[in-house]
Order: C-alpha cells, then sequence, then structure tokens
C-alpha cells in the first residue's frame, strides 16, 4: 500500500509538470521514467484518468504550475515559495481527483460515429487513438479493469497505448480482439468480420453457438477474417499489399474481385459505380486509388479491362463490357 502511495504520488507529480506551459521540456525524463517499470506506467494511466474525469482540476488554475527543472520529490529547502505550492498543489488536486472515487467506475458507453466519406480520428481516455473509416460505429466503455469497444459497423484502426493492468478489448459481432500495446484494423460487414495486425500480437476469439471457440494468436503482417455466423475462423495469412493504406484515403487491393471494389469504393461516396453485366464482378484488380473520385476509378477500370463507362440519369456510373473484356480478366 505504501508503494501504491509514493508511485501515486510520483505520477501526479509528472503530471502536474507535464500540463504546464513548458511541461514538454521534461518530456524524455518522464518517458524515462514511466518506461522503467511497468508499474509507472499504469500509475500514471490512473493518476491520467482521474486528471481528465475531475471537473475540480478543469476549472482550477493551479494546474499550470511554475516551472519545474526536477520532479517535486526532488524541490529542496533553496526552491522559490511560489515553485513548491505551484507544483504541489496541482499534484494535491491530482490526488484529491483520484482519491474521491477509489471504487472502480465505469465511464460509457459512448458512441462515436463517422458519415459517409469522412475518415473520423479519436483521442481515447488512455491516450490511444482510433481512426474510424467511412460510415462506421463505434461504442467505447472504459473501466477501472478493462478497456472495452465495440466496432458496430464499417471499419477502424486501434492504436493501442500499452497498459498491462487494462486490457483492450475490441468486439465486432461475436469476433473478439484482445491486445494491449498493438495497431491493429478490425472491419466487420454483413459477410463476416476481419482483424489486420499492423503492429505488435493480438488474441482473436471467435465465438459460436453452432461450434466450439475458436483462438487465433496474430502476429504482425497477418489477418484472419470470420465468417458471418462465426463457426470459422479463417487460419492467419500474410496481409495483402495496400490492405493498410485505407487511412491516407487510398483504397488498394491485391488481384481483388470487381464486384468487392465496386462495392468498397461505393460506401465512401453518393455517386454510385455499378456493373452493367455480372460477368464482369469476376475481374480481378490490383491497384491503388483514392477513395473520393469515383470518375477516375471507373476511367481506371475501363483502360485496365477494355470496358465502356456510361454515366446514368441518376448521375451512377455504369460500367460495360466491350468485345475484349473476356480477355483482360486481371488488370493492375
Amino acid at each position: 500500500m505504501a508503494d501504491d502511495r509514493r508511485l501515486q504520488r510520483e505520477a501526479a507529480a509528472w503530471l502536474a509538470r507535464l500540463q504546464a506551459p513548458d511541461g514538454e521540456r521534461d518530456r524524455a525524463r518522464f518517458e524515462a521514467w514511466r518506461n522503467a517499470d511497468p508499474a509507472h506506467s499504469a500509475a500514471f494511466a490512473r493518476v491520467e484518468r482521474h486528471w481528465q474525469d475531475s471537473t475540480i482540476m478543469a476549472r482550477s488554475g493551479l494546474r499550470y504550475g511554475a516551472p519545474l527543472t526536477r520532479p517535486w520529490w526532488h524541490v529542496g529547502a533553496s526552491t522559490p515559495a511560489r515553485l513548491a505550492f505551484g507544483s504541489a498543489a496541482a499534484m494535491a488536486l491530482v490526488v484529491a481527483a483520484w482519491s474521491i472515487s477509489d471504487a472502480p467506475r465505469v465511464v460509457g458507453p459512448e458512441r462515436v460515429a463517422s458519415a459517409v466519406g469522412q475518415l473520423r480520428n479519436i483521442r481515447l481516455p488512455d491516450g490511444s487513438r482510433v481512426t474510424l473509416d467511412t460510415d462506421s460505429t463505434l461504442a467505447i466503455r472504459y473501466s477501472a479493469q478493462v478497456r472495452q469497444l465495440v466496432l458496430e459497423q464499417g471499419r477502424a484502426r486501434f492504436t493501442v497505448a500499452h497498459d498491462p493492468r487494462r486490457p483492450f478489448i475490441v468486439a465486432a459481432g461475436a469476433m473478439t480482439v484482445v491486445a494491449h500495446g498493438t495497431v491493429f484494423d478490425v472491419d466487420t460487414r454483413a459477410s463476416g468480420a476481419g482483424v489486420t495486425l499492423i503492429q505488435g500480437i493480438v488474441e482473436v476469439i471467435a465465438r459460436s453457438a453452432k461450434s466450439p471457440e475458436q483462438r487465433v494468436r496474430l502476429t504482425a503482417g497477418k489477418q484472419v477474417t470470420a465468417t458471418a455466423d462465426m463457426t470459422r475462423l479463417s487460419a492467419p495469412r500474410t496481409v495483402p499489399a495496400g490492405a493498410t493504406g485505407w487511412t491516407s484515403g487510398m483504397l488498394g487491393f491485391d488481384s481483388a474481385p470487381l464486384d468487392r471494389v465496386v462495392a468498397e469504393a461505393n460506401s465512401y461516396t453518393s455517386t454510385k459505380l455499378v456493373l452493367a453485366d455480372p460477368m464482369l464482378a469476376r475481374l480481378r484488380v490490383t491497384g491503388a486509388f483514392p477513395a473520393d473520385k469515383p470518375e477516375d476509378l471507373a476511367a481506371s477500370l475501363a483502360r485496365m479491362f477494355g470496358l465502356r463507362v456510361e454515366t446514368r440519369a441518376d448521375g451512377a456510373i455504369l460500367l460495360l463490357p466491350t468485345g475484349g473484356t473476356s480477355r483482360a480478366s486481371q488488370g493492375g
């Protein structure tokens, strides 16, 4: 208990220091302290949560104490009184915010969403970040024990802040991803759900009433998919080229069927691409295209496969076969 109190006070002092206008000067020393022991990181995360939740701290001018050259526990008798008071008062308010609720609290759930064609960046309470793809909805619930998120529709990228005491859990239907400090994508659609791991390690769990629970440990550069009923979780496979570029506004495909390319492009804009002949769906596309320029994508596909392009009265762009279409089944 004494050690917990000591870490609590140290973490509070660091937070007070970093909140000062010149706090970034001590960022490197703070990071060295936080990384020296997982307990330091956990203590700082807890204090930071209470800081953010405290209306006392939000309204207090004391959170910006006078400049510190050393953490408060090294302040000596020669330090000006106003300096010691400024940092100690800010630290005391943080500790007070901590002490007000020692019992576990649940925040949320809060729902965030992106509009059609929008990429939305969200910073979570623990410093983790989420990028929502077009027309996506995410529910967020944080507690003292766990960080829980539910991707209700669409796709999202999660950049997870390390916190060994609180797992970061993302659910998409009956599929669950358990992470600590990683970067990964989750997407959910009518046909199922998928996980693409960019950095770190995660565990993917699929649950179904029709089959035993399935677990896959995923490593960087791999992805898995699950059927809509969660009866089958695929074996890990290498992430296709271009699959992780969507956060930059580019759609990347590696030998993807044309109907999937059209469906993904249509999710970003009100101008829809339409395959006038179902046989075109089996054409395979490799390449990267801007998500918000359907006219450019239609022109590129026309060049790849020798298609004709027509615009309907409602603004939809038709892709029609020509005599040479069947001879060019691969484009890129």
